[in-house]
């Protein structure tokens, strides 16, 4: 059996709470917390989910219809709380019933989207309570340590450039590690006056949140206004240092942002997948995976990279799911941008595929997780709507998965299949389609 705890808002507890009550603070939490969805896909049959907010009954039946599944529950602790793992300690039913489950099955799996001190606690609380379960992930409090160090700007960044000084084919944006915001503008400063566009980074910055990209032709003054205003208005930028390195520049029509993700054990250091992360507006939106995602020169070199990442940070002492992030220069080089250490923004995807039997290496996925609707959204009204192109409706080899739904936002997450690049082009397309005429 596996439970796993779909943590996404505890994963930025701090910085979740400190912009609550900034413009934009209250949607942004509810959009990591929707996210929590993605995890009715992760893993396999039997298991237990538990989410900050209830994954609706339908998208459950409809995942248990497509994948054969049959045990899946779905445990909520305590919808108004950030922090998952400490709403299940407190919520003491609950709890028990957890720890009396354990001891019916031991030797359980239990694992988390990212690993927390709230996790960490909650694992020592079962244990102490007498259950004998696995964990994927290393929460002792150096595993803890390492795992915050490796998650930051400059903890990768210092990882990075040392990799780039022992090999050749790892390669890092120059840049500049700042030390407070006077900094981080002369630094900005420096690349401007050179004609270079640079990208300004918070050290806790995620999925494009507290990153600031300026073209070569943005002037100083301007770049520096548009920082300073920025730092007024989101809390993320508290958070020092502030990594400031030169814009990579990219082919417009290139696939410009490619992904590995890795699964590192006390034995191994094993690649999931590599992606085409799905950017809009600097931020992170989905995946595409499939043979076309990317050219196999590039899936070669980024695989290649993520693996010495992957023997780095086992022998530093990290366990569990990370991936790292590239961008694809114009000429072909590629650099290494950051690494997210936990579970990913296509973990769900690859999953899926696996439980599918259709390997992202002869079919393309693409997914999406926060699509705007404009009208009311309910599983019911999402599946009767998009029904002529569900999967279950395509004789199972392509097809769209809804796997997000969210009627405070009126947003819908998804998973589109198709058999080869024209048929996943086409569905796309039909897809966009049923979007535009929803609640028409």
């Amino acid at each position: 059996m596996d439970v796993v705890f779909s943590n996404t808002t505890e994963a930025f507890l701090d910085i979740l709470n400190a912009s609550s009550k900034q413009v934009g603070g209250l949607e942004r939490i509810h959009r990591e917390a929707s996210l929590s969805q993605r995890a009715l896909f992760w893993l396999g049959d039997n298991k237990i989910v538990v989410t900050q907010t209830p994954i609706p009954s339908a998208l459950i039946q409809q995942c248990k219809n497509i994948t054969g599944w049959s045990t899946i529950d779905n445990w909520v602790p305590d919808s108004e709380r950030l922090d998952l793992c400490t709403a299940m300690l407190d919520n003491g039913k609950l709890f028990r019933q957890l720890v009396a489950l354990l001891k019916l099955r031991p030797k359980s799996r239990i694992s988390a989207y990212a690993p927390t001190k709230n996790f960490a606690t909650l694992i020592q609380n079962l244990r102490a309570a007498g259950c004998d379960f696995r964990t994927v992930e290393n929460v002792s409090a150096e595993g803890l340590w390492i795992q915050a160090y490796l998650d930051s700007k400059a903890g990768f960044r210092l990882e990075a450039t040392r990799l780039q000084a022992l090999l050749r084919n790892v390669f890092v944006p120059d840049g500049f590690v700042c030390s407070d915001e006077m900094a981080a503008e002369h630094a900005m400063a420096w690349f401007l006056s050179r004609s270079k566009g640079c990208v300004v980074k918070s050290d806790r910055g995620e999925s494009g949140w507290g990153t600031l990209i300026f073209d070569q032709h943005d002037s100083i003054s301007s770049a520096i206004s548009k920082f300073r205003q920025q730092k007024e208005v989101d809390a993320i930028w508290s958070y020092t240092p502030i990594i400031v390195e030169e814009r990579i520049h990219t082919s417009e029509d290139a696939l410009i942002s490619p992904s590995v993700e890795l699964f590192v054990s006390d034995d191994e250091v094993r690649i999931s997948y590599s992606c085409a992360q799905v950017i809009k507006k600097s931020e992170f939106r989905g995946v595409f995976l499939g043979p076309s995602s990317m050219l196999a020169s590039v899936r070669q070199e980024v695989e290649a990279v993520g693996k010495i990442f992957g023997e780095r940070y086992r022998e530093l002492g990290y366990r569990g799911y990370f991936d790292v992030d590239f961008v694809v220069r114009s000429d072909g080089k590629s650099f290494v941008l950051e690494t997210n250490m936990r579970r990913t923004g296509g973990t769900h995807v690859f999953d899926l595929s696996c439980c599918l039997g259709l390997s992202a290496e002869s079919h393309h996925y693409c997914s999406e997780d926060s699509v705007p609707l404009r009208a009311t959204v309910s599983a019911a009204n999402v599946l009767n709507h998009f029904g002529p192109v569900l999967f279950e409706r395509q004789n199972r080899t392509c097809g769209m998965i809804p796997t997000i739904v969210d009627p405070v936002s009126n947003t819908l997450g998804y998973i589109a299949v198709g058999r080869d690049e024209a048929n996943i082009l086409e569905l796309q397309r039909n897809i966009r389609s049923l979007i535009d005429t929803y609640g028409g």
